[in-house]
């Protein structure tokens, strides 16, 4: 099991990590996070995350989708260490992960400033909405690839391909980019 799992985290940060292309799919997440939420407020969403600080602290503390946030990919929750190669693996994500937590954030943002506003609130950062953060957290759930081990199918999750998680997180590592 330590091999395949070896095997599948180098390979992971092999095929991801350092390539420009695994980054750059990133910020296509707005374009579904438009189709749902609207163009207008996920554009405003990107404006709010990459210029307002006040922003991006109030999504981290009020949005567990975004605070937990870590990349698309599983093996990046295992890649953990603090070998040489650990750190170049992290080195490698470096890219992919700012801009997944770029596009989820933008379309948190965006979906909560429409919740506000289609429900006559008034946007309060010191007092997140409970409803506004539900529909923006289902935003995010729905426009983004997951990392959470709780949203890792059990065929992935529990083995229940082959019988040994381990070889099925290395056949299916990838499967969040089919």
């Amino acid at each position: 099991n330590n091999i395949l799992d070896s095997i599948r985290v180098n390979t992971g940060a092999a095929v991801l990590g350092f390539k420009l292309s695994s980054a750059l799919i990133q910020p296509t997440a707005l374009l579904d996070g438009a189709a749902l939420v609207g163009g207008d407020y996920i554009s405003r969403g990107v404006k709010n995350v990459a210029t307002s600080r006040k922003w991006r602290v109030f999504l981290k503390e009020s949005i567990p989708e975004i605070r937990e946030r870590v990349g698309d990919d599983p093996s990046y929750l295992d890649m953990g260490g603090n070998s040489l190669i650990a750190k170049q693996r992290e080195a490698g994500f470096w890219a992919l992960k700012r801009l997944d937590l770029l596009a989820a954030s933008s379309v948190g943002a965006g979906a909560y400033i429409r919740f506000i506003e289609e429900n006559g609130k008034t946007l309060d950062f010191n007092n997140p909405d409970k409803d506004a953060v539900a529909y923006a957290q289902l935003m995010v759930r729905r426009t983004q690839s997951s990392s959470f081990a709780k949203d890792a199918p059990p065929i992935i999750s529990q083995g229940k391909l082959t019988g040994y998680a381990s070889t099925d997180k290395l056949i299916l590592q990838f499967q969040s980019f089919l």
